[in-house]
């Protein structure tokens, strides 16, 4: 008895699973949505895409001149709403036609596309051009210009590594009294910082080649003068100095009689006199 009540219960529990997947299978066939073939749908979508301006479905239907189409005169004909008949029988509206303007806006970013490429390598051949320029002018790498190695930086060391302590080291006590004296040490100090200060400044400035070699060669010029002013004050000073070491003696002719004095006066002695100047100064 027990074995045959557990077969009713299996077949039972079958039975109700078969109910439940058949009701499962019959309500997902009533939910499942119906694809519609409807080709007047598919034509208006032709018109409103690229595929073509036309095919007016529903097509109209005569039968003795008479419309006979009833979807026609609904759609297109003369029960038909004013906005349709105008819209099939206006202009083409097709965003992606050939004059669509999806169509001339793709034109256009094609074109703009063109454009920007076109600024982009105007700019980077700019970029270059301007970053070449700025190594090649830039203050930072002016010491590794040829000329600047090959000659004026020879020519103006006395300027870059001026001191004076170094320039008066060659100048006795003597001179160096006599041409503090007469501010010659003062001048030239000052004319020498003025030049070192404006080739440190070319040095670090960012300007064209060109232009910083006539700086260059401009304050080449003027050290040069500077130069030759300080050895001719050297010498004006020695001279002095050996003109007052003289004096001891030529005081016994001033010191004598004049008519004495007078008598003793050589023109041969003022031709020597200018002989030893001209040969101990020299014309620059």
């Amino acid at each position: 008895m027990p074995l045959e009540t557990n077969n009713f219960n299996k077949m039972k529990y079958l039975t109700v699973m078969c109910f439940v997947v058949l009701w499962l299978i019959a309500s997902n066939k009533s939910y499942s949505q119906t694809i519609i073939q409807d080709p007047h749908v598919q034509a208006q979508q032709d018109r409103m895409v690229a595929t073509q301006w036309g095919n007016w479905l529903p097509k109209p239907k005569y039968f003795l001149g008479i419309q006979t189409n009833i979807h026609y005169t609904l759609t297109w004909g003369i029960l038909a709403p004013s906005r349709n008949r105008s819209y099939k029988r206006g202009a083409d509206i097709r965003p992606l036609s050939v004059t669509g303007e999806q169509t001339q806006r793709m034109a256009l970013n094609e074109r703009l596309k063109e454009i920007n490429s076109a600024y982009k390598t105007i700019a980077d051949s700019t970029g270059e051009t301007a970053l070449s320029e700025l190594q090649y002018n830039s203050g930072l790498i002016s010491e590794g210009d040829p000329m600047w190695l090959i000659y004026y930086k020879k020519e103006l060391k006395p300027v870059t590594n001026y001191n004076l302590n170094e320039a008066v080291a060659t100048l006795s006590n003597e001179e160096l009294s006599s041409m503090i004296d007469c501010g010659t040490i003062e001048w030239y100090d000052n004319e020498m910082l003025r030049l070192k200060e404006r080739l440190n400044s070319i040095l670090t400035s960012n300007m064209e080649r060109s232009g910083r070699i006539m700086a260059y060669h401009r304050i080449l010029l003027e050290y040069r003068l500077v130069s030759n002013k300080w050895n001719s004050n050297i010498e004006t000073a020695n001279f002095s100095l050996a003109i007052s070491d003289g004096r001891g003696n030529l005081s016994p002719v001033i010191r004598g009689d004049a008519a004495a004095g007078f008598s003793q006066w050589d023109t041969d002695s003022d031709y020597r006199i200018m002989e030893s100047i001209m040969l101990n100064t020299k014309i620059k």
